[in-house]
């Protein structure tokens, strides 16, 4: 019951949600969704590698009426409280495509790939090819990047074998309507790993290792998300109780190899020719200056993790800011206060769904799950304290809770099946009310979600 009803539930809630928040939400303001564009028009002018210059610049050409756009939103972006006005927004409009190729520097996004900006670079060609405004195009390239994400996801819902609710939960919350409403690879990113989540679930399940195409579908996804988040090369450990062989053309050598060549050699290749040191505020990091004190003071990075976590933005960063936290610079949108502990105990309820739950995960395979989902995490906070915080600085500094989201679409590989050694039907009730619990609680968010933004964009 649950399978033949949760996909059409699914798309009830999110399909107006996303197309909402991509139609309602001004361009340029969804969370680094600027340089997210930035780096698909980049692609279109045919730079599939972002180029560093000699200025320690690092992106590639765009149309130069973006940056005319950008400054005409940047009041909302830089100035506390601003709303959209009728004068920006019919400024807004009346920017067309067809200015001069400018250079512009977007390091945090010129080292990513093509790959996950694919339903972007599309709905900004098709924008052009329809001589639509720059804004309006913006907006496609939004609703394109949505239906995939949404199609994607409910792609995961029905081949998925369990942990089907945590999914549905996880991809329903403000946050990850709010990244398939952008213009940002996080869109597939996030749905691109509830689909390899599903996957994952169909051998562990039936209790047999992944056929061929299944393995090599796993792996492929892997590759994609960990080519553009490095820490998501985590979730290759899954595969190796699933290898349908050892050795061989298709087998757990062969694919490991092949998957580890192609995203270190991206990695790799991004450090050597894309990427630049990023600075902020008084910051001035240092990859090579962090190492040479991290092999000095290993546990200084532990300390800065339990200081970050317990004493610093832990829930802002880890909850609020994963849950629903809409925006960026100036232009943030935070929901009702009670929202985060009630979608906290949602999510609760889901995973307890799922170790109330019939179909098979051996604790040895949650336990690995469990494994690669905190080596994930923690390498998130790695790389951010390699990469943006300061030299032995005392905490992790950039790290946006949003990167957990895909994390958080796999707990339900985490939780052993427990149904089989609890009495009956009492567990079966019990699982049957959080079930609905978790089903009905998007309706709370679709109740608040829009009026939050409609608030804070529009109204004066």
């Amino acid at each position: 019951m649950l399978r033949r009803w949760l996909v059409p539930l699914y798309l009830f809630y999110a399909v107006p949600m996303v197309f909402f928040v991509a139609i309602n939400m001004p361009v340029y303001l969804m969370a680094d969704e600027t340089n997210h564009l930035m780096r698909s028009e980049t692609a279109l002018h045919g730079h599939i590698i972002g180029k560093r210059t000699d200025d320690a610049r690092s992106g590639g050409y765009i149309d130069g009426n973006m940056l005319g756009l950008l400054h005409v939103h940047w009041p909302l972006l830089s100035v506390v409280d601003q709303r959209m006005t009728t004068e920006i927004k019919q400024t807004g409009e009346s920017v067309r495509w067809g200015g001069p190729p400018v250079f512009v520097d977007i390091p945090n996004t010129a080292i990513y790939p093509p790959t996950l900006y694919a339903p972007v670079i599309a709905g900004l060609a098709l924008g052009k090819a329809l001589d639509l405004s720059m804004d309006r195009t913006f907006i496609l390239a939004r609703l394109v990047n949505g239906l995939v994400s949404i199609a994607l996801v409910a792609l995961a819902l029905q081949v998925a074998a369990r942990g089907r609710l945590v999914i549905f939960a996880t991809m329903l919350l403000p946050m990850s309507v709010a990244l398939m409403a952008s213009a940002s690879q996080d869109a597939l990113l996030l749905s691109g790993a509830a689909l390899l989540v599903a996957l994952v679930t169909r051998p562990i399940a039936q209790q047999r290792p992944a056929t061929d195409a299944e393995f090599i579908a796993m792996a492929v996804l892997i590759v994609a998300l960990s080519m553009s988040r490095p820490t998501n090369f985590a979730f290759l450990l899954l595969l190796l109780p699933l290898a349908p062989r050892l050795r061989g053309r298709i087998s757990l050598l062969s694919v490991t190899a092949i998957s580890t060549f192609l995203v270190v050699g991206w990695v790799i290749l991004m450090a050597a020719i894309v990427q630049v040191q990023q600075t902020w505020g008084d910051v001035v990091p240092s990859m090579s200056g962090q190492l040479r004190h991290l092999l000095a003071q290993p546990f200084d990075f532990f300390r800065a993790l339990y200081l970050t976590l317990f004493t610093g933005a832990g829930y802002w960063g880890t909850t609020v800011m994963m849950l629903g936290w809409i925006g960026w610079g100036q232009f943030n949108i935070t929901l009702a206060p009670w929202f985060y502990p009630a979608a906290l105990w949602m999510l609760a309820a889901a995973l307890l769904a799922e170790l109330l739950g019939g179909a098979r995960n051996p604790p040895r395979l949650a336990a690995l799950a469990a494994g690669t989902i905190l080596i994930a995490a923690v390498g998130i906070y790695f790389i951010q304290y390699l990469s943006f915080s300061a030299v032995g600085g005392m905490e992790v500094s950039g790290v946006q809770g949003r990167y957990f989201l895909s994390l958080l679409a796999a707990t339900g590989l985490a939780m052993p099946s427990l149904a089989h050694r609890l009495p009956q039907p009492w567990a079966g009730r019990v699982r049957q009310g959080l079930v609905l619990g978790v089903l009905l609680f998007p309706l709370a968010t679709m109740a608040v979600l829009p009026p939050t933004i409609i608030a804070r964009a529009y109204m004066q």
